[in-house]
């Protein structure tokens, strides 16, 4: 079995589309309370937005021989992009508070968790991933644990590298002719530059472990 970490506004979307055509997958859109004990026996790919330790609750006879895989991004940039991604999604949840709280409010308030260096939260197996309220800051152990776990992912990429990486992931999988259609883009957002200079402060200041692990993950490839 395929354990993909789905982190948001890491092309994973893009990256499910192309799974379902090829394997059968299992997509987690919520994770919390998942029934784990009556997963299907022939799934060959887990897939969604849950962290790192996941194949602990499995049965064995079920999980069998597992890899991890996921896709890391820019820290700030997909800030950017999961901001403006959800203020303009037709449905979600957290819309409402998105569309009247301004980015640089946002974070500040540390309401939502995804904010706060999530990839550490991701890969170190906190359960407060993605829009879940924060139990707590990321910390320093956080990121030493991230990066211990994520020395045990069988298939790692960059967004930024998208397309050489996943014909990387292609011969690894032997997924012979690998074609792909880009999905959920956030095209109508700001850059970098384009920021506010407090805001571009702030998304810094809050994903200083996520540019430290980012870093760390080049150096394993």
């Amino acid at each position: 079995m395929i354990i993909y970490t789905h982190i948001p506004k890491c092309a994973g979307s893009t990256f499910f589309v192309f799974l379902k055509q090829h394997y059968k997958v299992l997509q987690i859109k919520s994770w919390h309370g998942f029934n784990w004990k009556h997963l299907p026996k022939d799934i060959e790919y887990l897939f969604g937005h849950f962290p790192y330790g996941v194949h602990k609750k499995i049965k064995p006879k079920i999980l069998g021989n597992y890899q991890y895989m996921t896709f890391l991004r820019d820290p700030v940039e997909r800030v950017i992009s999961l901001y403006y991604f959800i203020r303009r999604k037709t449905k979600d949840k957290n819309k409402a508070l998105f569309l009247s709280t301004d980015l640089y409010d946002l974070i500040a308030q540390e309401k939502i968790s995804a904010f706060d260096n999530d990839m550490v939260r991701f890969i170190a197996g906190r359960n407060d991933v993605a829009m879940y309220p924060s139990t707590s800051r990321t910390t320093v152990q956080d990121l030493e644990q991230a990066k211990i776990n994520l020395c045990q992912y069988y298939a790692l990429g960059f967004v930024e590298n998208f397309d050489e990486d996943f014909k990387r992931f292609a011969e690894l999988f032997n997924w012979g002719d690998a074609t792909y259609e880009k999905r959920n883009r956030t095209c109508e957002r700001p850059t970098k530059e384009e920021l506010l200079s407090k805001t571009l402060a702030i998304i810094e200041e809050y994903t200083q472990l996520d540019l430290e692990l980012y870093n760390y993950a080049k150096t394993l490839l």
